[in-house]
């Protein structure tokens, strides 16, 4: 099978079991990699490694880390690999819809992410903390998503050197990868999915006002970056308008071309070194 599902897991339950099982059973390489749950969880690790291939560490990294770990080896061990599916293994994610997913990526390819409808009983903070996350994405990045903390999403394997390049090692990093995508021009799709919760939701282990300070900061701080760029490209234009007129042709299209051609590269040295803070060299 082309295509490996990689599973980030931390302090997991039997959903994790069941979940690399029905993956396993219907053709697809599973990746677990435990995001140092702590000796009080080998037993469900070592379930799910009937299933799977079970990696990880013993302290926790946070779940953008483990994605970049389980990438990492998805790269190295895995050269057949064509396309990358990471799923959530709390049971939030159903089987079917990660089939659904990875159909419509043979097909399409690309970058595609599972949308939830948010129906049904689904816990106040999570509902409002997604709509409220969404409107803030779509402002900044000018893409509008349904979704954007969906954690089921398709990539071509082609997208794992980028995907490294993100920076984040917790939630934020989810955040960060289509806020890149968004300024990269890369398309994302979306396939809506079914909204699982548990009474409480009990099995998140994301952390309310520190995780979503992280993810609202880099949406600000992206925000900001095109904010000044913006600032740049008008300035200019406003200066060298009047002082090429009469001196070159088509002086407003000469200023216009240099003003947007200073303001692009100022707003990939940002997004590169200050936002995204990208560590391979050029």
């Amino acid at each position: 099978m082309d295509t490996i599902v990689l599973i980030p897991a931390f302090k997991p339950d039997q959903a994790l079991v069941e979940l690399s099982r029905t993956l396993s059973a219907a053709g697809f390489q599973v990746l677990v990699m435990d995001d140092g749950s702590g000796s009080d969880f080998a037993p469900v690790f070592h379930a799910a490694s009937q299933y799977a291939r079970v990696s990880g560490y013993s302290e926790n990294r946070g779940k953008g880390e483990a994605l970049k770990e389980g990438i990492k080896l998805i790269r190295s061990d895995y050269p057949g690999c064509r396309y990358l599916i990471t799923a959530d293994g709390d049971g939030q994610h159903m089987p079917e819809d990660i089939f659904r997913l990875s159909a419509l990526l043979r097909k399409k390819g690309g970058l595609i992410i599972g949308t939830r409808t948010f129906t049904g009983k689904v816990p106040f903070r999570s509902r409002v903390g997604n709509a409220i996350t969404s409107l803030a994405f779509s402002a900044a990045s000018g893409v509008s998503l349904s979704d954007t903390r969906t954690g089921l999403r398709g990539f071509e394997a082609s997208m794992c050197d980028w995907l490294l390049g993100v920076e984040g090692t917790r939630y934020e990093y989810e955040t960060n990868v289509l806020l890149d995508a968004a300024k990269q021009k890369i398309p994302i799709q979306e396939i809506t999915i079914g909204t699982v919760y548990g009474t409480g939701n009990p099995t998140s282990h994301f952390r309310v006002w520190k995780d979503s300070f992280l993810i609202y900061k880099e949406i600000i701080r992206y925000s900001l970056s095109s904010l000044f760029c913006f600032s740049i490209d008008y300035t200019l234009l406003l200066v060298l308008t009047p002082l090429l007129t009469h001196k070159v042709p088509f002086a407003m299209n000469v200023s216009a071309l240099i003003s947007w051609s200073f303001s692009s590269l100022t707003n990939f040295f940002i997004n590169r070194f200050f936002v995204f803070k990208f560590k391979d060299p050029f």
